[in-house]
């Protein structure tokens, strides 16, 4: 194309460049504006949070747990897409657990795995769930939690706390054969982890499989 039939080209569409460039400079513009909405909205939960637990801090240490939670719960409400949410979440599971109402302590659980900011997170959030899940009695769901944290990406780091936690519901349900499996999985794959082999190995060794279910 000569100089020309450039000219020519850009006399032509003018109008529709410059409508373009228009809209590639609005959208880039919107961006920064959300961008940094939301980093100030980040911001606004995360001293929410820290000033919460300056208060909270105190009344767990004094296992007050009701009284901490109450002060927490609106946090999740008023931020309900920022870490600060999940974190929060994520605590007050744990002080539920404290008060032994792991029916609670489940449910503020699955509220942190859907706000989790990351796998990382997501991962911690479901095996904290199933944990729960495991001491309220409910070992099917248990099961189904800790398949769904081993398909996860980058589970490798907690797979033999989540195997070991699978093989005991399995046990609870009295599925010896597939607990067994289990065990031995964590023996082989994870020798060199002693404290998870010679675990896997202690409970194997108190598994009395039924014939008949080898």
């Amino acid at each position: 194309m000569n100089n020309q039939n450039i000219k020519n080209f850009f006399e032509t569409n003018l109008k529709l460049i410059l409508a373009i460039i228009g809209i590639a400079l609005l959208s880039s513009v919107g961006y920064i504006v959300v961008r940094e909405k939301n980093l100030a909205k980040e911001k606004e939960a995360s001293s929410a949070l820290y000033e919460a637990r300056k208060m909270t801090d105190p009344l767990v240490q004094a296992k007050d747990y009701k009284s901490a939670i109450s002060l927490l719960q609106d946090i999740p409400e008023k931020f309900p897409n920022s870490r600060a949410a999940y974190e929060t979440n994520l605590h007050i599971a744990d002080l539920y657990v404290e008060m032994k109402d792991p029916a609670k302590a489940i449910a503020h659980y699955a509220k942190a795995e859907q706000q989790a900011p990351d796998s990382f997170s997501k991962i911690l959030a479901t095996y904290s769930k199933a944990i729960a899940e495991e001491v309220a009695g409910q070992f099917d769901q248990a099961v189904k939690s800790l398949d769904f944290a081993l398909q996860m990406k980058g589970s490798e780091f907690l797979k033999p706390e989540i195997l070991m936690a699978q093989a005991r519901s399995y046990e609870a349900l009295k599925n010896f054969s597939k607990a067994a499996e289990i065990y031995k999985t964590i023996q082989e794959k994870y020798a060199s982890k002693t404290y998870y082999s010679n675990a896997a190995a202690a409970f194997l060794g108190k598994i009395s499989i039924p014939t008949g279910k080898q």
